[in-house]
């Protein structure tokens, strides 16, 4: 029963998750990049990012903490290598966010950035974050795929 209730909170976090970057991707960047002050776009790109790390971030750890929790219920029934895939897609989508939106998010919140670097920064940040909801979107599929099974009863 556990079990169950952890998937169906994962899946639907997932879900939440791929709908929130889906927003933040038309809504929240095409606003951003319609701004023809660079200053302007500077300030706006910098406070909904905190926005945005407030919203996404605990997501991000608790879809982290319930994969484990699958992948290791996975490996206790000598689950195919494939099984893990919800985690390893997960493990990109937080490589993404570690390696190149948290750096750009700390210089805009900081105020560390040139003028003439804001746009590019944000045309950056914008393609991986289409990458990063290209994968949020395939996440809520393969948890149901590869987790679902392993929510019922152990054999």
């Amino acid at each position: 029963m556990l079990n169950r209730k952890l998937f169906i909170i994962l899946h639907a976090i997932a879900g939440i998750y791929a709908g929130a970057c889906v927003s933040i991707a038309i809504v929240d960047l095409r606003f951003v990049k319609s701004i023809e002050s660079t200053l302007q776009a500077k300030s706006t790109f910098a406070q909904l990012l905190v926005n945005m790390g407030q919203l996404m971030l605990p997501q991000l750890l608790i879809l982290l903490l319930l994969c484990i929790y699958f992948s290791v219920r996975a490996i206790k029934r000598k689950s195919k290598l494939s099984t893990h895939a919800p985690l390893f897609v997960l493990i990109l989508i937080l490589a993404i966010t570690l390696s190149i939106h948290i750096p750009i998010n700390q210089d805009f919140i900081s105020d560390n950035i040139q003028q003439e670097k804001i746009y590019e920064l944000i045309l950056k940040w914008d393609l991986w974050h289409w990458i990063r909801t290209a994968l949020s979107l395939i996440l809520p599929g393969l948890i149901v795929k590869y987790y679902r099974p392993l929510s019922g009863k152990t054999s």
